[in-house]
């Protein structure tokens, strides 16, 4: 069996929806699915003034199980000190890509300054990872695909790890190639086997998106696919290791 890495776990308490998950409660799933590492996304917090904590929680659960984990920075675009909160992240914490989460920002005011986030990860070179789920998100629009194709265009050499169920993605993921699928909201194992086929397994990352989802069900759509071998690897392993540097 594969021994994959998870590109997309959270730990933290999420005060919208009501879900929680802890460092070792993650662990546990991961032993089950037979994941060595996540990347630990912590849940976005509303107020401004949490991020820099929740950001610290995450570098404190890689400090604890150094071996288990890496993880990504998530901040508000619409935060003075955003860009100051990135370079913390990156530099201070050691963080590896950004989490932006649609339903916790893009209805904040100030607007947003997506811009400068994707400035931020060009500078850095770490990828960002979007997060925003169709009927679930207070603000996702039909024109988030158009949004995410323009930072893409704009941005080539940034990755945008971006997932199957925002509307009308498929058709922009087939003109930028630093779009990579985060199998997290993945329908099946035929979603898999139809990225795999237009795009390449190469462009392809396993993410439970647990707690929300288990990393056993999400790696079983993998396991499960009419794919081969090799390309199972690519997604369960390679392409998030040669991504963030992962030996």
């Amino acid at each position: 069996m594969i021994r994959a890495i998870d590109i997309h776990a959270n730990i933290g308490t999420d005060l919208m929806y009501g879900f929680s998950q802890t460092p070792e409660q993650l662990i546990k799933k991961m032993d089950m699915a037979n994941v060595e590492k996540a990347v630990l996304q912590p849940i976005p917090m509303p107020d401004n003034a949490q991020i820099p904590k929740i950001n610290d929680y995450v570098r404190a659960a890689i400090d604890k199980y150094p071996d288990r984990f890496v993880g990504f920075c998530c901040v508000s675009p619409s935060d003075p000190n955003v860009t100051n909160e990135i370079d913390r992240a990156v530099d201070k914490l050691g963080l590896s890509g950004i989490l932006l989460d649609y339903d916790t920002f893009m209805g904040a005011y100030p607007k947003p300054k997506i811009d400068l986030v994707f400035e931020k990860a060009r500078e850095h070179e770490i990828p960002v990872l979007l997060q925003s789920i169709p009927g679930q998100s207070r603000y996702l629009g039909d024109n988030l695909a158009e949004e995410i194709n323009a930072l893409a265009e704009k941005f080539t050499d940034v990755s945008i790890i971006v997932h199957q169920m925002i509307p009308s993605i498929k058709f922009f993921f087939q003109k930028n190639s630093n779009l990579l699928l985060n199998t997290g909201h993945c329908l099946d194992n035929r979603t898999i086997e139809t990225y795999s086929s237009l795009f390449g397994a190469g462009r392809i990352l396993y993410g439970s998106n647990s707690p929300k989802e288990h990393p056993l069900v999400r790696r079983l759509y993998i396991d499960e696919a009419e794919i081969t071998d090799y390309q199972k690897e690519l997604i369960l392993r390679r392409n998030a290791a040669r991504l963030l540097g992962i030996s």
